[in-house]
């Protein structure tokens, strides 16, 4: 019974805990960043990786977990793809 308890607990703390996925901008004029690492399992392993990967400080660490990656049918609002959607559809 306490094995079962065990394996539960390590099952929810695995889907629930968060990670941090590293973007880094593209360019500093344009409003693209791009992944350059995941699964950092602290802000501030991903914070310093950034600090390493770019001189400059235009990135994000952007918060995601099991359970996010699985039920999370959401996606950033993206003005580009709504317009290349319309074009294939004629309207």
């Amino acid at each position: 019974m306490k094995f079962i308890a065990l394996l539960v607990v390590l099952v929810l703390v695995y889907i629930f805990y968060p990670t941090y996925n590293l973007h880094l901008k593209v360019d500093v004029f344009s409003d693209e960043y791009e992944l350059r690492e995941t699964n950092f399992l602290s802000l501030d392993k991903c914070r310093q990786a950034a600090a390493i990967a770019a001189k400059e400080k235009l990135h994000h660490c952007y918060k995601t977990s099991v359970w996010k990656k699985m039920f999370g049918g959401y996606t950033q609002y993206n003005p580009q793809i709504r317009e290349n959607q319309r074009e294939l559809s004629g309207e």
